[in-house]
């Protein structure tokens, strides 16, 4: 089927994924007279309908028997076409073909009757029969006869009847948005705020919804009298529509995905009631006030517009991603700036002609990166490094005593244990509460780069997987006892330790770790060596006795007044104690304990059986706990990891990988960075000593791949592609990457969501002539997300509109109506990328007269590749670029390459003296890498300078190498960049 045929196919309709949580009645409600006037409608019409599905076809054979019968075939007839071999008469092809039919009716008759007697039967007697599937429009019949039958006919009694098929549609009527929204009408704020919601996915069923909610099929009606809103759909409650918001009874709560009910169930988060104080602090004498934790609240549009006037659209929503990550967005974020500064760090010791090795199990990143919440974590921790300069001239007795911080959506509040109305722009104070709120759109101040956290020790302990985040301040509370399930009681301390090593706001704290299994300990120094130590309990107790003996007064004030000689380092003790039968938590026997301060004072967090946290103290619900399972740390670790280097007697081991060989057949003999795959062109042969560890860096000749007899005139169609590149005017498609991402065609842009479509070409683009299945573009740009196919075929449609077509006139993205079923992009468009490769291989080819395609293919750098296109807008739009992690077109194996290309073209420079193109190489080789973090382009920049004459301008390039790379004299830097510097230039380090 072609997509424009797919695209007319009425049962597969945009799944729409809406933003907006509204609450939801608290009880369920008599269903009103409208609901029971339709109920009756709709009974007699279901009734009349099965009336003549049923008895129709009788009654009109019967009527009309005395026109037809006397051309029905005789026992003569059939005795005929038993002897005779000729043609068979007319009237036996047309009995025979009317037989069938029959049969056919009868068997939906029968079966449609049956449904509907198993129905009532479900309901009314509790009897479970099988039931065959039917026709969409007979199950509708069996369902709307069936459930209104069973609820009176308009009365209170509940019918559950699975539903004859799931509808999509295109779009929400305007005139409808309830519909939309999934917004019940006149509910009371108190209900509201007490109850759950759910939304529908494709394939679910109202009668499994129920069952997953509620404890039993039975009570779908319930949940049908809360949405009214959805009443004017004729076919409600028996068809609904992915999308949809349902509002559920008040005891309603989630039993777990299942079979027609794997939709996403909306825990309510009531606002908060009076709850005890917590102990008071030593610093703070006086009896604390009980935090109050504001109600979770998801506004009904983005907290941030799209740039570029784009608006917001479904298919760029957050969506959910695997469960063990659907409520880490904030540790997803940690862990993927967290691996991006290893990256950037290990950079300094890859080799030329190698790169940073591939992610061992590339979809671990991906979903890393598909729940990160950026936006977040970036808000978060310039809040608390600006807090110690609002509060500077605030006398210490007046300072805020702040517990928690809650993480919206649209805000971030500080919760506080007593009012404090004179609150430091830009934060205001809550007058319904004691909490300071920031808003989305306030601005903060500027920070020069020193300041300090004013809470270190601030962690996640519960989420929701709309975007709200509590996190606690451990040196606040000063201990927590942890207690639950042994197993959410454990994965909770294994997140813990996680978040507090890798959070930047946490820089200056120490963790230490006992009680957990050897396995798990081992990974966990992986993912933070720099802050975990594993101990036994007797060390963990000497750490805190040491500890506990340095002076120190309250936190907070000695940060706020004295920032650089503040308190000591924090320690945060987190304990996995054994099953403890005298626990008298109610939440079971394993018992997890958190310890961060001198205090006598010890605070509850219970997880219970439904993974919900209980924290009476501060009396939130509706929250789950933060977790992070044993599986999904081992594969962090593994991904930490492979980025790591690692120390090998007096050096430090690189950990890079040679660049693999291309695939595609135009780029045979070569690797995917456009390097030719020969012996003479290797690292080890070139007689130049490159950054990385000696012994290691030469390649032996046996393990490179032999070159397969490539010539200059291999690529005859380079000069004129790069002409049409440069050429404005051409009508062919053109993607840049190497810098950031632009996608130039004749057709006409998207209205929105430009960035989307940009990453479907990129992504196709990379994917060459292989392209991608249906099923490979959903994962990629929306991993771990169910999606609905006409969602695809509408973007894939609108991006060909965008693309136009070829200078044959077919079309840049064809539809995948191919055997295949694949997407790909039409054979002639041009990608920087490919011409930056096809380039370096003509100018290795051509050798020293190479310098030219060199430069040529520097010249296609406009800044580091793919810069920006992997940020989403705000929390509430999904990250893009997510599948980078499994391709070959990642920015740090693109910078990789175009520093090794730099260095080629500053050597072939450097033997002509040509010093102006050398140093204009170097600056290209910045632009890409803007961190500097690679030592090639450093050293090529020593080499120019010290061809130049400039001694001076050797030393400063040197001291800010060695600034660079955080060391205090040259012998810090690498062994192979020292040993570079000596051979090049013994004196330098005797002067001054």
């Amino acid at each position: 089927m072609s997509d424009q045929e797919s695209d007319r196919d009425a049962d597969r309709r945009i799944t729409r994924l809406d933003s907006v949580w509204e609450p939801a009645p608290a009880a369920t409600p008599r269903p009103s007279l409208r609901t029971r006037a339709g109920r009756t409608v709709r009974f007699f019409w279901s009734l009349l309908g099965v009336i003549a599905f049923v008895g129709g076809p009788p009654a009109a054979a019967t009527l009309t028997y005395r026109w037809w019968g006397a051309y029905l075939p005789t026992a003569a007839d059939l005795e005929t076409l038993l002897t005779d071999s000729g043609r068979a008469p007319v009237s036996l092809i047309v009995t025979g073909a009317a037989g069938v039919l029959a049969v056919l009716w009868l068997v939906l008759a029968a079966t449609l009757l049956y449904v509907t007697a198993a129905d009532v039967l479900a309901v009314t007697a509790g009897i479970r029969l099988p039931r065959p599937r039917l026709p969409g429009p007979l199950r509708t019949l069996a369902a709307g006869l069936a459930g209104t039958a069973a609820a009176g006919v308009g009365g209170s009694v509940a019918f559950a009847s699975p539903p004859a098929a799931v509808h999509h549609i295109d779009t929400v009527p305007a005139t409808q948005p309830a519909a939309r929204l999934g917004t019940a009408a006149a509910l009371p704020p108190e209900a509201a705020a007490a109850a759950s919601r759910y939304r529908v996915a494709e394939g679910d069923w109202m009668w499994h919804i129920s069952a997953r909610t509620l404890g039993t099929a039975d009570r779908y009606l319930e949940i049908a009298d809360l949405n009214p809103q959805y009443a004017t759909d004729p076919d409600f409650p028996d068809v609904i529509t992915p999308g949809w918001t349902l509002n559920l009874p008040t005891e309603a709560h989630d039993r777990g995905p299942r079979t027609h009910a794997r939709g996403t169930y909306l825990a309510a988060a009531p606002p908060p009631k009076p709850a005890p104080s917590p102990a008071p602090r030593p610093e703070h004498p006086e009896a604390d006030a009980a935090p109050a934790l504001p109600a979770p609240s998801i506004p009904a549009a983005p907290a941030q517009p799209a740039p570029d006037g784009e608006e917001s659209d479904p298919l760029d929503l957050a969506l959910p991603v695997t469960a063990a990550l659907a409520t880490s967005g904030l540790l997803a974020a940690l862990l993927a700036s967290r691996l991006y500064q290893q990256r950037t760090r290990a950079r300094q010791h890859r080799r030329l002609h190698h790169r940073l090795p591939a992610a061992p199990e590339p979809h671990t990143e991906t979903a890393v990166r598909a729940a990160a919440r950026p936006t977040d974590v970036a808000r978060l921790d310039h809040a608390l490094r600006a807090l110690p300069l609002l509060l500077r001239d605030t006398p210490a007795d007046q300072l805020p005593d702040i517990i928690a911080v809650w993480i919206s959506p649209d805000s971030l509040h500080l919760i506080l244990t007593a009012p404090a109305t004179d609150a430091p722009l830009p934060f205001l104070a809550d007058p319904t509460g004691p909490r300071w709120v920031l808003d989305a759109d306030a601005t903060l101040p500027t920070l020069t780069g020193g300041e300090i956290a004013l809470l270190p020790t601030l962690v996640t302990v519960a989420s929701h997987p709309q975007g709200h985040h509590l996190l606690l301040d451990l040196e606040r509370i000063g201990a927590l006892s942890i207690t639950g399930d042994p197993r959410q009681t454990t994965n909770m301390l294994r997140y813990l330790a996680t978040e507090l090593a890798t959070s930047t706001w946490s820089d200056d704290t120490d963790i230490a770790v006992t009680g957990l299994h050897p396995t798990d300990a081992e990974h966990l120094t992986t993912l933070g060596a720099h802050r975990i130590r594993i101990t036994t309990p007797d060390q963990a107790e000497a750490l805190a006795q040491r500890w506990t003996a340095q002076p120190s007064g309250p936190p907070l004030a000695a940060r706020i007044g004295n920032p650089h000689d503040g308190p000591p380092t924090p320690l945060v003790i987190l304990t996995a104690t054994p099953d403890n039968p005298t626990t008298n938590s109610g939440y079971g026997s394993r018992s997890a304990e958190v310890t961060a301060a001198r205090t006598e004072n010890r605070f509850e967090l219970g997880i219970d059986a439904d993974g919900g946290v209980v924290l009476d103290w501060l009396d939130t619900t509706g929250l789950y706990a933060t977790g992070l399972p044993a599986d999904q740390l081992a594969n962090l670790a593994r991904l930490f990891h492979s980025v790591q280097t690692r120390p090998s007697g007096a050096r430090t081991t690189p950990v890079d990988e040679p660049v693999p060989a291309a695939t595609e057949e135009w780029a045979n003999g070569t690797d995917v960075h456009g390097h030719l795959l020969s012996p003479a062109n290797t690292a080890a042969a070139s007689g130049q000593e490159p950054a990385g560890d000696v012994a290691a860096d030469r390649v032996p000749a046996e393990e490179v791949p032999a070159r397969r007899g490539r010539t200059p005139h291999d690529d005859a169609t380079l000069d004129a592609d790069l002409a049409d590149w440069h050429d404005p005017a051409t009508s062919r498609l053109r993607i840049a990457i190497l810098g950031p991402v632009d996608v130039q065609a004749v057709g006409p842009p998207p209205d929105e969501r430009l960035r989307f479509h940009r990453e479907i070409v990129v992504y196709l683009a990379s994917r060459g002539r292989h392209g991608a299945t249906g099923e490979q573009l959903d994962a990629a740009l929306w991993p771990e997300t169910i999606v609905s196919p006409r969602s695809r075929r509408v973007a894939m449609s609108r991006t060909r509109r965008w693309l136009s077509e070829t200078p044959d006139s077919a079309p840049w993205l064809p539809p995948n109506n191919s055997v295949e079923r694949t997407y790909r992009l039409n054979d002639g468009y041009l990608l920087d990328w490919h011409l930056f490769r096809r380039l370096r291989t003509r100018a290795e080819t051509a050798g020293p007269d190479g310098a030219t395609d060199l430069r040529r293919a520097l010249e296609l750098v406009r800044g580091r590749p793919l810069a920006g296109a992997e940020l989403a807008y705000s929390t509430r739009y999904r990250t893009p670029y997510t599948w980078l992690p499994d391709s070959d077109i990642q920015p740090h194996h693109l910078i990789s390459a175009i520093i090794d290309t730099t260095h080629q073209y500053v050597r072939l420079c450097l033997d002509t003296d040509d010093l102006t193109g050398a140093r204009w190489a170097v600056d290209i080789a910045w632009q890409a890498d803007q961190e500097r973090a690679d030592d090639h382009p450093w050293l090529d920049a020593i080499r120019i300078a010290h061809r130049a004459g400039h001694r001076a301008e050797v030393r400063t390039l040197l001291d800010d190498l060695v600034q660079a790379r955080e060391a205090e004299v040259p012998e810090d830097l690498t062994a192979a960049t020292y040993r570079e510097i000596i051979t090049l230039m013994p004196e330098i380090l005797q002067i001054g």
